[in-house]
């Protein structure tokens, strides 16, 4: 289970860079992502790493907080569900929870 925890690590670390390679290359290659600043569904590696890029010049930055991990029974995703980030611009800082779009 800690090493489902370090490849968020290295996501968060890589998103917080701006590095869109390093991110897109944590996603299996027929990945769908719905990402915060999206307004439709990212289906292709192309498009997974263009999102990232993009993201990384909003200035975003995730926070890893306190974390539970499950083990889902059957086949895991490729990457942890992440469903509560602290997102911040290095400009501002947004309560958690803020919608950002």
């Amino acid at each position: 289970m800690n090493e489902a925890y370090a490849v968020l690590e290295r996501w968060g670390q890589a998103f917080n860079t701006g590095d869109a390679d390093a991110v897109a290359s944590l996603y299996a290659p027929g990945a769908t992502i719905w990402g915060t600043l999206a307004q439709y569904l990212t289906t292709s590696p192309a498009d997974i790493r263009t999102y990232f890029f993009e993201a990384g010049r909003s200035r975003l930055r995730v926070e890893l907080g306190p974390h539970v991990l499950s083990r889902f029974p059957g086949p895991a995703p490729s990457l942890p569900v992440i469903s509560n980030l602290r997102a911040r611009r290095t400009d501002r800082n947004f309560p958690q929870g803020t919608v950002l779009s």
